[in-house]
């Protein structure tokens, strides 16, 4: 039954293949996950994760109650395809997005044609909805929303 539902997921359980194939499966593997340290290690929100999932050790940088948090946190995460994903509390994946891109997101979802004016937490669940996180969600989009609100009352004036 294992062997089965492992040919179906095409994971090698067996350990077939020769030392030089499973060699190149693991650099083949490494250079498809280069993609996301590049992209998130620099990251502060994912930076201590990333090097998690790529070395399986805490970084040595952290404090013991920093390193005790990454395992936990870590089993809410999620790479494919070079991208990392947070899994909610339904089991749904959300890409998750840095500093960056984040902001990119909040214009987009308010001040666009799919946004509009609306309550902040309203916008902080479509775009839950819509797929995306970061860590620092709710209050990022607050503050965004009140800076807007704040600049809007004083324009009518």
């Amino acid at each position: 039954m294992a062997e089965e539902n492992c040919s179906l997921l095409e994971i090698n359980c067996m350990g077939s293949n020769s030392g030089d194939e499973q060699t190149e499966e693991v650099e083949e593997e490494q250079e498809k996950n280069q993609p996301l340290a590049e992209n998130l290690a620099p990251c502060e929100w994912y930076s201590s994760i990333v090097h998690f999932f790529h070395k399986l050790e805490v970084p040595k940088v952290l404090s013991s109650t920093q390193a005790q948090t990454i395992k936990p946190r870590s089993t809410k995460l999620w790479i494919n395809k070079n991208m990392l994903y947070c899994k909610d509390p339904s089991r749904i994946l959300l890409r998750c997005l840095d500093k960056g891109q984040f902001v990119e997101v909040m214009h987009q979802f308010h001040s666009s044609i799919c946004g509009g004016n609306h309550y902040w937490k309203n916008t902080t669940h479509t775009i839950l909805r819509v797929g995306y996180y970061w860590p620092t969600m709710f209050s990022d989009v607050f503050f965004f929303m009140k800076s807007c609100d704040q600049s809007q009352r004083f324009a009518g004036r």
